[in-house]
């Protein structure tokens, strides 16, 4: 086992135990003792972004390892192109969770979602236009209008 071999293992471990690490705090911290899905905490969207986060670490983490394995000889290591994606997608979800905290759902989520299809390299106007409209606005609308789970926006006087 090379040194570049076990670097492709590095940031998947660093992002899993990155994201545990800020689950665990969120929920000792609640007020829910533990139960994520206690009715006493007011917002859950980023215990959700957060459990997705870990789940996606994760796999990212087996793959490296299942790679580690079965490659015997020298393995292709990730080129800074894909590592600064990967990074910018792990510091735009960051953002994004942390500030629906400060911001409600619709602000953060627009432009998380903006700056995540420009960093993973989408250019095309038209599907830009629709994943920002339908994953931004359309989402926050589908769950406060037809769902009935209202997700806190900063528009207020329910202008929606």
């Amino acid at each position: 086992m090379t040194r570049s071999n076990l670097s492709n293992c590095l940031l998947p471990l660093l992002l899993l135990l990155a994201g545990a690490f800020l689950l665990y705090s969120d929920i000792s911290s609640s007020s829910g003792a533990g139960n994520i899905a206690a009715a006493q905490r007011s917002f859950s969207l980023p215990v959700t972004l957060l459990v997705i986060w870990i789940g996606l670490a994760g796999l990212l983490l087996v793959q490296s390892l299942v790679k580690l394995k079965v490659s015997s000889s020298e393995p292709r290591t990730a080129s800074p192109v894909e590592a600064g994606k990967l990074m910018a997608v792990a510091i735009i979800t960051l953002a994004t969770a942390i500030g629906t905290v400060y911001l409600g759902y619709l602000v953060p989520v627009t432009i998380g979602i903006a700056a995540f299809l420009l960093a993973v390299g989408e250019r095309n106007p038209v599907r830009l236009a629709l994943g920002i409209f339908l994953f931004g606005p359309g989402l926050w609308f589908l769950f406060h209008h037809i769902l009935l789970i209202r997700l806190p926006s900063l528009i207020s006087a329910d202008l929606f």
